[in-house]
């Protein structure tokens, strides 16, 4: 069994939240949204940003659901976010992947070769 993530409220400790072995884990932004956790999955297969239902306790995922897995942008590697209000802004194409590659021995990128970053929005 894996976990996602920690979970902290004020006054309580960090602990681990065990998954369920369908569940997907590894995140890039993770955030606790009335009592789940919204992940940003920037990775192939299956760039998308999710949320994960937890148990009254907060100790268990006991369910999950896409909330954003079609937008073209997130093939640019989505990441980082912010919760406002009840919406979630997050960078739908850091483009992190390919900066190795555009990496000169100059320490200059072709800047050319990037895109307008694009932030998505999307409610919770």
């Amino acid at each position: 069994m894996e976990a996602i993530g920690h979970v902290c409220q004020p006054g309580r400790s960090f602990k681990r939240v065990p998954t369920a072995g369908s569940i997907r884990t590894g995140a890039d932004g993770l955030y606790f949204y009335k009592n789940s956790l919204i992940a940003i999955h920037p990775d192939n297969p299956g760039r998308t940003v999710a949320r994960y239902f937890l148990n009254e306790s907060l100790d268990r995922i006991e369910r999950w659901e896409s909330i954003e897995s079609q937008h073209p942008a997130l093939a640019g590697q989505p990441t980082t976010g912010v919760i406002v209000g009840d919406e979630l802004y997050y960078i739908a194409n850091s483009q992190l992947q390919i900066f190795a590659r555009l990496f000169r021995r100059d320490q200059t990128y072709p800047m050319d070769q990037l895109k307008e970053v694009v932030i998505l929005k999307v409610r919770l």
